[in-house]
């Protein structure tokens, strides 16, 4: 028999706290001042010893997760979804990420026109990205270009992020407090992707937010706390009603109405 759907998605988030290894992109497993590179070579043991501090450190365990929470996520369906999309390991997130930023940037996608331009955009929003952004999203989503941001150019909107690369610290080696790893505000896998899939994790978690503050808490616990820290419009409740439209095609096993 099938677990009911909030029962595994407040497993999924309870193991994430236990396991935060798991939860993390990998260059945000590091445990100030250690950087993931000095953990991830650890014994198993001893990660399993870690793994309660390097959720202290992350975030992940000072999440408030209100009762008001554990009621809705078995009667109210958009709670249910957002909460599970918010579990879903990275590249889920990420698939999430893509559709969403697939519609919000549906104006640049229709002026599209170099055939090198849509093929950066689907290279960076996936397959589907170009029939989310020009057949579905006029008719469906027409709301979601207003939470896009400003953009000089094509180019700008597609161009590689540049992060700043992450400080390594070796006890042998650095001295000064200025060597030694801190946690990076964003993870530097985000931050180097392009600006329209940047936003797309920004707008992703802005709803979460909105629909329950404890999965934005989550999300940027996960992902760091500058996820949605980019330019752009809040998200408004005709936005919202649109975006759990769209992740409803696009995580189907959340919008179930079985508790």
């Amino acid at each position: 028999m099938a677990l009911p759907a909030s029962a595994t998605v407040l497993g999924r988030l309870a193991a994430m706290v236990q396991d935060p290894f798991r939860a993390l992109p990998a260059d945000m497993a590091g445990i100030a001042p250690l950087p993931p590179t000095a953990i991830a070579g650890a014994a198993p043991v001893a990660r399993r010893r870690l793994a309660p501090v390097l959720a202290r450190d992350c975030g992940l365990a000072a999440l408030d997760v209100p009762d008001r929470f554990l009621r809705r996520i078995r009667t109210d369906e958009e709670e249910r979804l957002a909460a599970g999309v918010a579990v879903l390991d990275l590249q889920g997130l990420r698939t999430a990420a893509q559709a969403v930023s697939a519609a919000v940037f549906a104006s640049l996608a229709l002026g599209l026109v170099r055939k090198e331009e849509r093929r950066a955009f689907t290279a960076a929003l996936g397959e589907e990205a170009l029939t989310i952004a020009t057949r579905l999203a006029p008719v469906f989503f027409a709301r979601l270009p207003e939470l896009a941001p400003q953009v000089a150019s094509v180019a700008e909107a597609l161009a590689p992020g540049a992060p700043v690369p992450a400080t390594e610290f070796s006890p042998q080696t650095a001295a000064a407090p200025q060597d030694r790893w801190t946690r990076p505000r964003l993870s530097h896998a985000v931050a180097a992707e392009p600006l329209v899939l940047r936003t797309g994790y920004a707008v992703l978690t802005r709803w979460l937010e909105r629909v329950e503050p404890v999965l934005g808490d989550l999300t940027r616990a996960r992902l760091g706390s500058d996820v949605d820290s980019s330019d752009g419009a809040p998200v408004e409740d005709a936005h919202a009603a649109q975006i759990a439209r769209l992740l409803k095609q696009r995580v189907p096993r959340w919008s179930s109405s079985t508790a």
